[in-house]
């Protein structure tokens, strides 16, 4: 598993700055007093199309040659960022991509606003990403590849797997991982292998003025389109229960289709919105895919 990972700066792009309007049109992202601080799946193809321009235009590569599975607008305040600890992995693998960890995914995390104040440092409310080199970072990255699934962190050294339908999880010394930080910057894009952990640099600002100031990101989630699982979008609602219980014996399906009957609806959910995203993509763009 390669460490692609890619910093470019667009500020200053006439698609860039559309964007943003446009997203704040509509999300109303920049309004310190909203409630709702991430968009939701439902989102999905309204995000899509508003930022369509931009992926298409700066990022080409990516837009040519993967299909979306994901979209998002994060706000992030000062308080909510003291101490947190949610490294993770980038869903979808073990549904959309047919080739596991050698499934060629790619996310693309934009930087869109940031307030200013004194307190607030340049990696303030920045992101780190766990690369995969050295002694300690291939030896969790070749466990979790042998998962056929991504992992979220919960704990100080333990992760889980991201469709949270068991407790089987890997413990792991998170602290000692190598990870490469990246200050907060309006305009940069870091691009890197979805297969890799990142998470938000914690803040260490107590000063109660600071605290509800907000940084707000654009994420997307990419997988190559010879990748792509596509057969997922034809299959029904038994199908995909088999698709996210592959890998448990019987005996673990039952209980998990018994007592967690919520967290299966909810990955269902999940599929169906991804799956409506990737058809809205390729329904746009028949033409590109079929020359």
């Amino acid at each position: 598993m390669n460490s692609f990972i890619n910093e470019s700066n667009h500020v200053d792009r006439a698609e860039f700055k559309s964007m943003i309007f446009a997203l704040d049109r509509e999300f109303g992202f920049m309004d310190s007093a909203k409630s709702n601080d991430i968009t939701s799946q439902q989102d999905f193809i309204r995000l899509h199309d508003l930022t369509e321009e931009f992926y298409r235009n700066v990022h080409s590569d990516i837009f040519d040659d993967f299909v979306p599975i994901y979209h998002s607008i994060w706000k992030l305040r000062v308080r909510d960022s003291i101490g947190i600890r949610n490294m993770h992995q980038d869903g979808g693998i073990h549904y959309f991509g047919k080739k596991g960890y050698q499934s060629r995914m790619v996310t693309l995390w934009t930087n869109m606003h940031k307030d200013k104040f004194e307190a607030l440092g340049d990696k303030e409310l920045g992101i780190y990403v766990v690369e995969n080199s050295g002694k300690q970072n291939n030896l969790l990255y070749e466990t979790l590849s042998q998962s056929d699934s991504h992992f979220f962190q919960k704990g100080d050294d333990k992760l889980y797997d991201i469709r949270q339908i068991s407790n089987q999880g890997v413990s792991f010394p998170l602290k000692n991982l190598d990870r490469r930080e990246f200050s907060y910057s309006k305009g940069t894009t870091i691009r890197f292998n979805s297969h890799l952990l990142h998470g938000t640099i914690p803040s260490e600002i107590t000063d109660s003025d600071t605290l509800d100031n907000f940084r707000v990101s654009l994420t997307s989630v990419w997988v190559h389109r010879e990748d792509l699982n596509a057969d997922i979008l034809e299959m029904n609602k038994r199908e995909l229960v088999d698709i996210f219980c592959q890998g448990y014996n019987d005996e673990q399906r039952s209980r998990i289709l018994s007592h967690l009957n919520h967290v299966c609806e909810k990955e269902l959910y999940r599929i169906e919105n991804i799956s409506r995203l990737i058809s809205h993509f390729l329904n746009k763009n028949k033409k590109n895919y079929e020359q």
